[in-house]
């Protein structure tokens, strides 16, 4: 037969059963289940009304109750208790209970929910208010606790140790502690329902101002924790250990050295929660110092770091954020996110708006580790230093994103490349996107950079590099398009001074106060462009789609057309000089003004070309090759397929397979338009960027997709 013993903990492993599937409000939870048969019934519990708001013996005051509830004996008055009791406060509601100096103490495995009714208990700061027993299970329903101390102790107004404690419309108030100012919570299931945690602190470099969990459980609904501080960990929370969740809830005007709103290193999950007008030295919404955190439908807005991080600071473990918005965040530097050391982010459907840095990454400063974001939206992002959008020395994957009107005062509007690692573009738009010097839609000063399949759109620089500026590394851009971007000095969509290859691209409409409307390639370097297209870039004092200067260009398969320029007598599409390089292959040069269409400066080298067109040859003299003059008879730039804008050839052009498929590179099998669009369909390669063809048909599988 079961003893008691066995009963109690079968009781214990049926509540956390309950609480594991929701149900959380418990009055009388002494549900026992039979070891044969699981057969169910309800134990016997007592009711405990409380008869004064004095904290003396008599008259059943609330310490009575408790002393009752523990002893199933009668004390003070009050009624005797029997198993998981209920104290009721109904008559002394709205009342206050002053504290005599010592806290309410619950004694261990002590079962029991108390019926606030609207009652105020009052630590009168000095002593705490509660502390419940180990392994108890308590309800506490709309009571307010306030003034509590434990000054050298953990949990200013509340403590629990191994138990099992939901509260229910409770408030924790202006209470203070070493950790935990509000409520501590070691090794315990604790359930905060409509609650509010305001105004606690903690003491000499404690953590936790409104609530600190050491292991257990820990879970958040419908509740606010605001106006907390924490000395040193945590304003509002500190999740050091153990399961946290947190949904429906706000976390506002909280301060701490790091982690203003609340501090991790548990595994936490955020849902639709509000983290607002927050302040600290490191990470004023959030700090990470290691777990991780899953972030859904939350907003992070408002906050204010002293140092870094405005919204979130995260230095271990891994951070991801979904639906989520972080704005209007500020902070030396990352105004919204700053990651450093080992910590890793994961941005997923989320928006980084508006948030300020008098340093590096208005929107996100990554120092290190690898990063991915998918479908961001970075807007209106404000940066002092390099990278208003985004600074990162950390390797990411960003795609089918969108970075719009974000500006740095130094370099990189959208994004600032700091450090040789490899860097994933795809499917994005850069657009309207500003830089005080260098760099509008971003700035690579080292690094392997891919940029597959994204827009770059009416960025600007004052400086060279109106969308990109490279300083170093390698740079290579796939089915992209740049146009209407605008550089105060060389190079209005591109300036790059080391490796480029652009490949099935179209540059069009960018312009450059100074040379290069298009690409401006400077210092010995190779650029190679295939299967590319450069309409309508125009220039202020050189060339309107290309200037080489001390470079090596190889254009293969392209089509360069409808340049200008405000120099007099118009200038050149291309211009070398300074010991410059450029080789042409199967491609067209042509500019319907009178001006020639290649140029030559100071010095240039011509190697052997293939076969080509090009309109008025000019003062380029090339070691070689067949150069077709006249008109090409190009359609206008339009959607002709595939993902970019192109010039097709017109029926009778003298384009067409007039190229020499012996200078077709290696595993160029397709036109600029893509997959569907062979680069060879004919007796011999077209010259230019795009074949007059029939699209390939699309094969589809049965699941619907493409191979």
């Amino acid at each position: 037969m079961m003893n008691s013993k066995d009963a109690a903990k079968l009781e214990k492993t049926a509540f956390r059963h309950l609480s594991d599937h929701g149900i959380h409000r418990i009055v009388a939870p002494a549900v026992h289940l039979l070891a044969l048969g699981l057969f169910v019934f309800q134990a016997q519990a007592a009711t405990i009304n409380v008869g004064t708001n004095l904290d003396i013996s008599g008259n059943c005051s609330l310490r009575d109750a408790l002393e009752s509830a523990r002893t199933d004996t009668s004390v003070g008055d009050c009624e005797a208790g029997d198993g998981a009791d209920e104290i009721d406060l109904s008559a002394i509601s709205n009342q206050t209970i002053v504290l005599n100096g010592s806290p309410l103490v619950s004694a261990n495995g002590s079962d029991f929910t108390i019926l606030g009714n609207n009652v105020t208990i009052d630590g009168n700061k000095a002593s705490q208010v509660l502390r419940i027993g180990k392994v108890s299970t308590v309800v506490l329903q709309n009571l307010q606790m306030i003034n509590g101390n434990n000054e050298l102790g953990n949990g200013g107004c509340l403590s629990v140790n191994d138990n099992v404690v939901t509260l229910e419309i409770v408030s924790i108030s202006g209470c203070s502690a070493t950790n935990g100012g509000g409520l501590y919570a070691s090794n315990s299931i604790v359930n905060l329902l409509s609650t509010h945690i305001a105004d606690n602190k903690t003491y000499s470099g404690g953590s936790g101002g409104g609530t600190f969990q050491k292991g257990g459980t820990f879970t958040i609904s419908a509740s606010t924790l605001s106006g907390n501080t924490g000395d040193f960990l945590g304003g509002g929370a500190h999740f050091e250990s153990g399961t946290a969740s947190v949904s429906n809830s706000s976390f506002i005007g909280n301060d701490a050295l790091e982690g203003g709103g609340l501090y991790s290193q548990s595994k936490l999950l955020l849902s639709n929660t509000t983290i607002q007008s927050n302040g600290a030295q490191f990470g004023a919404g959030l700090s990470q110092g290691g777990g991780t955190i899953d972030a859904l439908d939350s907003n992070i807005s408002g906050n204010v770091a002293i140092v870094d991080g405005g919204g979130v600071w995260i230095r271990g473990g891994a951070i991801t954020l979904t639906s989520s918005n972080l704005v209007s965040n500020t902070a030396q530097q990352g105004g919204a996110i700053r990651q450093v050391s080992t910590g890793k982010v994961h941005i997923r459907d989320s928006t980084i708006e508006m948030n300020n840095s008098s340093g590096s990454g208005g929107g996100i400063f990554f120092d290190s580790g690898q990063h991915s974001i998918t479908n961001g939206t970075f807007r209106d992002n404000r940066s002092g230093g390099n990278g208003g959008g985004m600074f990162t020395a950390g390797s990411i994957d960003l795609k089918d994103s969108t970075l719009s009107d974000n500006h740095a005062d130094l370099s990189g509007g959208g994004i600032y490349f700091d450090l040789q690692l490899s860097q994933l573009i795809g499917n994005s738009l850069f657009q309207g996107n500003t830089a005080g010097i260098q760099g509008g839609a971003f700035y690579q000063d080292e690094g392997d950079i891919s940029v597959n399949h994204t827009t770059f759109k009416g960025n600007s620089a004052p400086g060279s590099g109106g969308a990109i500026f490279i300083f170093s590394g390698q740079l290579r851009v796939n089915g992209s398009t740049m146009a209407d971007n605008h550089s105060g000095g060389n190079g209005g969509a591109v300036f790059s001074r080391t490796t480029f290859f652009l490949d099935s691209s179209t540059l069009s409409g960018n312009g450059a106060d100074g040379d290069g409307g298009g690409l401006y390639a400077w210092k010995p370097s190779t650029h190679t462009i295939s299967n590319s297209t450069l309409s309508g870039n125009y220039a202020g004092s050189g060339a309107g789609a290309l200037a080489v200067d001390e470079a090596t260009v190889i254009v293969y398969d392209s089509t360069i057309t409808d340049s200008a320029s405000s120099q007099v007598n118009g200038a050149p599409s291309v211009w070398i000089t300074d010991n410059g390089s450029l080789t042409l292959y199967n491609s067209i040069l042509y500019n319907p003004a009178d001006a020639a269409d290649c140029g030559v400066g100071t010095s240039a080298s011509f190697p052997p070309w293939g076969y080509n067109l090009v309109a008025v040859i000019g003062d380029c003299v090339p070691g070689g090759g067949i150069l077709e003059p006249g008109n090409p008879m190009l359609g206008a730039q339009a959607d002709n397929g595939g993902s970019t804008l192109t010039h097709l050839p017109q029926p009778g052009s003298a384009v067409i397979d007039a190229g020499d498929n012996a200078d077709v590179p290696a595993g160029l099998t397709r036109d600029q338009r893509g997959p569907h669009y062979l680069r060879i369909d004919g007796s011999a390669v077209e010259l230019g960027a795009v074949e007059v063809t029939t699209a390939l048909p699309q094969v589809i599988f049965n699941d619907g997709f493409e191979p």
